[in-house]
């Protein structure tokens, strides 16, 4: 017995897989003690570690319960417990290839599935209210609208187990994990005043999600810091999360004033682009006129042969933390209250005036379109969904 359980790595799993057997036997009733791990590791003759990891997957599967203090208690899952599928709910024209990857490949390895629902088909809360009748698991959610509909997510929250990455939806109780965006914003700002730049601009998207404001935050905080009094004049934001387009008209007459900034901020690198050729019609040069530092990392651009510096998300620890924060086997008050941040790191690359031999050969990590994954849409939309636009990160 005990060779057959630990050959392999899979032994957490058979063990897991005899108990629930004997709940749904009723050989051990629903609602009792499930036998404690120095009875268990008796019983099957395998490490401490392998008991703890067959009893989270009770848990996690719904067929017991984790009480401080008492133990494990034998449960009955529900259906949507049982399904192993985990929803990625993002617009499919800016799913973050990089992060999503990552996450599919650490659920499978707990024998779980990614599957993409498109958020701008169905909204926000549609593509969760999607997730929770196709009876998933839970669902790892980029919302792209700060304004949801809350009576609607209040009533997810007993029905799937959800993950905010990046902006919150404090109505579904969600654990949320974020970049360090404040202090990403501050390590911008610090870093261009190292170049020499002492009238930083910001600008990007700014609404009501909390993450936008962090990354202001940070731009302020870093800016006092170096003794830099940041005018109004220079917070140049060009959108929200609900505009259709870019409004950079702003920007580009800031950028003819005498006393215009010598340095931009972009708190989400997705508007480079736009953003270099508004610089380019002003007919400044990058980072001979003007410094830029965007945050991110997304988005490949190059300045006339210089490319973009960056403040890097690290996506492989975000994966990490997201998914244990959706697996972990702990009660949902506890869960929902909690909220994590991944590091983030300076990749330099020439835009703020580094010299030559200092730039990075860090590369990228795309946000791009991969449709192929998405669920196939039903044909009636369920009513009160709404789209939102497909550039908000």
């Amino acid at each position: 017995m005990q060779g057959s359980i630990e050959s392999g790595g899979t032994g957490y799993r058979e063990i897991a897989e005899e108990l629930r057997q004997n709940i749904g036997s009723g050989r051990i009733e629903v609602g009792s003690l499930l036998p404690t791990e120095r009875e268990l590791y008796s019983q099957f003759g395998v490490s401490r570690t392998t008991i703890r990891r067959a009893l989270q997957d009770l848990v996690r599967s719904g067929w017991a319960v984790s009480q401080p203090n008492r133990g494990h208690i034998a449960s009955q899952p529900s259906p949507a417990r049982e399904s192993r599928l985990v929803a990625f709910v993002d617009h499919a024209n800016s799913i973050h290839q990089s992060l999503f990857f990552k996450l599919s490949q650490s659920l499978a390895t707990q024998g779980f599935h990614l599957v993409h629902i498109d958020s701008e088909q169905l909204g926000t809360v549609g593509a969760m209210e999607r997730a929770a009748a196709e009876g998933m698991y839970g669902a790892i959610v980029w919302s792209k609208t700060s304004t949801p509909d809350v009576h609607r997510l209040q009533r997810l929250k007993s029905l799937l187990h959800v993950v905010t990455i990046m902006h919150h939806l404090p109505a579904v109780g969600a654990a949320h994990v974020q970049p360090k965006l404040y202090e990403g914003a501050r390590m911008a700002v610090r870093h261009l005043h190292r170049m020499g730049c002492r009238r930083p601009a910001v600008t990007g998207i700014m609404d009501g999600f909390r993450a936008h404001h962090e990354g202001f935050s940070g731009f302020l905080a870093a800016c006092h810091e170096l003794d830099i009094h940041p005018s109004p004049m220079d917070f140049l934001f060009c959108r929200t999360s609900t505009s259709q387009e870019l409004e950079l008209r702003h920007l580009e007459r800031r950028l003819r004033d005498e006393d215009r900034p010598d340095a931009i901020v972009m708190l989400q690198d997705m508007w480079v682009e736009p953003i270099g050729q508004v610089i380019a019609k002003a007919g400044l040069s990058v980072p001979g006129d003007i410094a830029v530092v965007g945050m991110g990392n997304d988005f490949p651009y190059s300045f006339s042969g210089t490319d973009l510096t960056t403040v890097a998300y690290d996506w492989s620890m975000a994966a990490q933390q997201i998914v244990e924060q959706l697996l972990e086997p702990e009660t949902s008050a506890l869960r929902h209250a909690r909220s994590r941040q991944f590091d983030v790191s300076l990749v330099i690359r020439g835009s703020a005036g580094e010299p030559v031999d200092q730039w990075s050969n860090e590369p990228y990590t795309p946000n791009r379109a991969i449709p192929f994954l998405s669920v196939p849409q039903r044909s009636a939309a369920r009513p009160g969904t709404m789209a939102v636009p497909s550039t908000v990160k």
